[in-house]
């Protein structure tokens, strides 16, 4: 039975097989007992993996070639395009191509057959705090209002001087990390 999808705002209507994996890393060793235990099992990205048959054709107006959907692919894939695939699983954003695998066979001469990959890049936004501090040549904490600048230029707006005691502990280790004691 053939299905349709859509990578990247492109229908693909010869798909016989889309395999979605889900799966997850479960801890092999003992975990703390005091902790949640949901925190030691990691998510891994969706894949799928699916069979395509490019081909040549119509259906009403639209005229399919296999050598268009080839060359859509190939650019996706070449150019690491993230983009948005539709199944009948559902829609997901932030997608790649991780293999893809064109197979010659001499089924017809107006097809060609493939399998693709594609997998879901995870992203985060890691912030310690939201205001960074630094330490003055005179050993002075500023807390500094914002950065800018391109290249090697760089302008810094000093909003408030604070006193280093009522630094967090994560500022602190910030301020280690960064500039040392």
């Amino acid at each position: 039975m053939n299905t349709d999808v859509k990578i990247d705002d492109v229908v693909f209507r010869g798909v016989s097989l889309v395999t979605p994996s889900f799966e997850s890393d479960v801890p092999k060793y003992k975990v703390d007992q005091g902790f949640s235990i949901t925190d030691h099992i990691g998510l891994a990205p969706i894949k799928f993996e699916m069979d395509l048959t490019l081909y040549d054709g119509f259906e009403g107006d639209t005229e399919y070639k296999r050598s268009d959907q080839y060359d859509k692919i190939m650019e996706i894939w070449t150019g690491r395009k993230v983009f948005t695939f539709e199944s009948d699983f559902g829609t997901f954003t932030n997608m790649v191509i991780s293999k893809f695998t064109p197979q010659a066979t001499s089924k017809s001469g107006n097809t060609f057959e493939c399998t693709m990959t594609i997998e879901k890049i995870i992203s985060a936004t890691i912030s310690l705090f939201e205001t960074p501090v630094v330490r003055e040549p005179d050993g002075t904490l500023v807390e500094i209002g914002s950065i800018t600048g391109t290249g090697t230029e760089v302008a810094l707006t000093v909003v408030d001087s604070i006193p280093e005691e009522e630094l967090s502990w994560a500022e602190k280790l910030y301020q280690w990390a960064v500039e040392g004691w």
